[in-house]
């Protein structure tokens, strides 16, 4: 992805990582988990708020999906997605983390059966944004 990312950032782009979970707890399976977070991001990837407010494809280079698994003692599997997105979108990181949370959580209620899993209001950081 390096030619990408240099012709992104020579017009005054930048790539981001976003990284998405489920509130979840030891108890719960981990094939539900990856089913409710696959479908979760299917629909975030569609939607208006990400499609066409933040990240139209007059803004956006590529996007790279990747899923990942970790395990622990204390809280058992937690399945969780990264979005890395080169956009030219001139947004505050702040500001598209804060609309991605609320869509995060609406997509996130209406997917699961299971109302745990949906990010509380005051965790709604569960969404990390950096620029690698």
């Amino acid at each position: 992805m390096n030619p990408y990312r240099q012709i992104l950032l020579d017009n005054d782009g930048r790539n981001l990582l976003l990284t998405f979970t489920l509130r979840h707890f030891k108890s719960h399976l981990l094939i539900t988990l990856q089913e409710v977070l696959s479908e979760s991001i299917g629909l975030l990837r569609t939607s208006r708020t990400f499609s066409k407010k933040l990240f139209p494809s007059k803004h956006r280079l590529y996007t790279l999906t990747e899923y990942e698994i970790s395990w622990s003692e204390e809280f058992g599997f937690a399945p969780h997605c990264h979005l890395q997105i080169g956009t030219t979108n001139p947004m505050q990181p702040d500001e598209i983390q804060s609309l991605l949370a609320k869509e995060w959580r609406r997509i996130v209620s209406k997917v699961t059966p299971y109302k745990n899993f949906i990010p509380s209001y005051e965790k709604l950081s569960l969404i990390h944004i950096s620029e690698p």
